[in-house]
């Protein structure tokens, strides 16, 4: 059955289901490898500043590849479900929350496509991923060649669209984090080695 390769970005700011951010960050991982999602690489881990109007706690955040064999609509029912059995529940827009999972790119697809809203649940790539600085830093540290299938710009283009990486580092907005979120080997902590949860 063929494998398709998958980026994921995963965030958390307040206690859950699962424990503390990172713990539930963790589990988050270990749940996914259970569900049949074979790790590849991980980002650093990075704190970053909260957006919106709504006061709330720095969130920690990281970028995955792994490698699956779900659909894209499977693949994003299963982080659904994720993210309720982590203690999500629906507080509004940018809120605080136990677990976010968003699917980046789902081997190069493009699918529902579009300017404009509403959109579909279903939209690949993500449609905020070029927008968003906290993703796009632990992408760049994970895989800065990989390109957007609809921009074609690379990912180190797309931060460099967004001012740069030093423009949030330096700000204070994004850190990284001294700490490994792997579930099997505590040893591997750089974003180019693979990690092997297979095993």
């Amino acid at each position: 059955m063929k494998r398709n390769r998958v980026l994921i970005a995963l965030g958390a700011n307040v206690d859950g289901a699962w424990g503390t951010p990172e713990e539930t960050l963790k589990q988050c991982l270990n749940v996914l490898r259970l569900q049949g999602f074979s790790a590849i690489r991980m980002s650093p881990l990075y704190l970053t500043k909260a957006h919106g109007a709504v006061r709330q706690p720095p969130y920690f955040n990281t970028v995955l590849e792994a490698a699956c064999v779900t659909t894209p609509r499977q693949t994003l029912e299963l982080f659904k479900q994720n993210e309720r059995r982590s203690g999500r529940r629906l507080v509004g827009r940018n809120g605080p929350r136990p677990l976010d999972i968003d699917l980046l790119d789902f081997a190069g697809r493009i699918v529902n496509w579009r300017a404009g809203h509403p959109r579909p649940k279903l939209v690949l790539p993500h449609p905020l991923l070029a927008e968003r600085a906290f993703v796009l830093v632990p992408l760049v540290d994970l895989a800065p060649d990989w390109r957007h299938p609809v921009s074609g710009l690379t990912a180190h283009q797309l931060l460099i669209r967004q001012g740069g990486r030093r423009r949030f580092i330096l700000r204070r907005e994004i850190f990284q984090v001294d700490h490994s979120l792997l579930p099997c080997d505590s040893n591997i902590r750089a974003c180019s080695a693979p990690f092997h949860c297979d095993n």
